[in-house]
């Protein structure tokens, strides 16, 4: 776990208007619709979400056009506790 400067409800509310909502699909059923952000670290591309998030590896995340099948999910921490899920595709 990789811990952050900004808690994760800071940093959505900082950079609400690049944020997206996704579906969640899980063997074929919608599980849920969640906002969230891409981003780039040094592991690669992903899909940030707040914690709570049910996302695995093997989901696929979907918005208007884009299908994203999820490879690995990380969570960052805030102060020591779980902020953020980053789900990389």
């Amino acid at each position: 776990m990789a811990g952050r400067f900004i808690s994760g409800e800071q940093y959505f509310k900082d950079f609400s208007f690049a944020m997206t909502n996704w579906s969640i699909v899980r063997d074929g059923t919608t599980l849920f619709t969640v906002k969230g952000l891409e981003n780039k670290d040094e592991h690669g591309t992903h899909i940030e979400m707040l914690y709570g998030c049910d996302i695995q590896v093997g989901d696929t995340l979907i918005d208007y056009s884009t299908r994203l099948v999820v490879t690995k999910v990380e969570i960052d921490t805030y102060q020591g506790e779980p902020s953020v899920v980053k789900a990389y595709y």
